[in-house]
């Protein structure tokens, strides 16, 4: 029992991933198709992005902005949503990946792990530092982000069994934006750092894509992996959405340019 619940706690991010994957699956097939269902998918891919990009990518992980207390804890509400594991062990691995872009330590590089390890988020076993996260244990809010880091799967399942209580089409919305957005992250990542696009900065490691920051609305790779403080991916006259959002939101912008 102790080496099953230690394996549950290892590997509850991919057991989210998954168990998104598998939802939604069963509800586009059970579910009446009409319509509106593809614009409700659109719009949960969309707002599962501009929730992600928002919190554990650009404020948890690259501190590129500041809030408030209340407003950081509206922020880690809403990074639960991600789905695609608990902020201290997204933090950890994005940094990683930053720290070592395009090498063997790299988690999630094209170069290094197979394609279809990447869209089923099956990454390199690897030993985070704490001292990649120090900064979340500091912080004021460090015993929820323990608690998540935790119970994250215990806290997705009730996410599950409530959502679908409330309305089965709550739950599409919900696991279908986790389930959208995941793959929109692969995308990115197997396009960003493995593409023929013109690269914007010399010598730098990632690509931008229009097309990419159409879809997606990260698409800009290169600009942030050369400005990964920055809080936009907007150098020139590029569009960039979710850098819009956190100039509404951010109490102070650490780098602007």
């Amino acid at each position: 029992m102790k080496r099953f619940i230690e394996m549950l706690l290892h590997y509850q991010t991919l057991y989210v991933v998954w168990g998104n994957m598998i939802i939604f699956s069963v509800l586009l097939y059970s579910l009446p198709w009409s319509w509106w269902l593809p614009l409700l998918l659109i719009l949960s891919y969309y707002v599962c992005t501009a929730i992600s990009e928002v919190t554990v990518h650009r404020y948890f992980s690259h501190k590129s902005y500041e809030v408030s207390n209340f407003g950081e804890k509206v922020l880690l509400f809403l990074a639960l949503f991600v789905g695609q594991g608990s902020i201290i062990h997204w933090v950890a691995v994005h940094r990683q990946h930053h720290a070592f872009e395009d090498t063997p330590k790299d988690p999630h590089s094209p170069l290094h792990v197979p394609l279809w390890r990447l869209f089923l988020g099956i990454f390199p076993r690897m030993e985070y530092k704490t001292s990649l996260v120090a900064d979340l244990l500091r912080g004021q809010n460090k015993n929820y982000i323990l608690f998540e880091k935790k119970y994250y799967l215990l806290l997705w399942t009730a996410i599950w069994i409530f959502s679908f209580l409330i309305s089965p089409w709550l739950m599409l919305f919900i696991v279908g934006g986790s389930v959208l957005w995941f793959l929109g992250t692969a995308l990115i990542n197997f396009i960003g750092h493995n593409s023929a696009n013109e690269k914007r900065f010399k010598n730098d490691v990632g690509y931008n894509s229009g097309w990419l920051n159409l879809v997606t609305g990260a698409g800009n790779h290169n600009n942030h992996h050369a400005r990964p403080q920055s809080h936009t991916f907007k150098v020139d006259k590029e569009i960039d959405i979710y850098g819009s959002l956190i100039e509404l939101y951010a109490t102070k912008l650490k780098v602007t340019n």
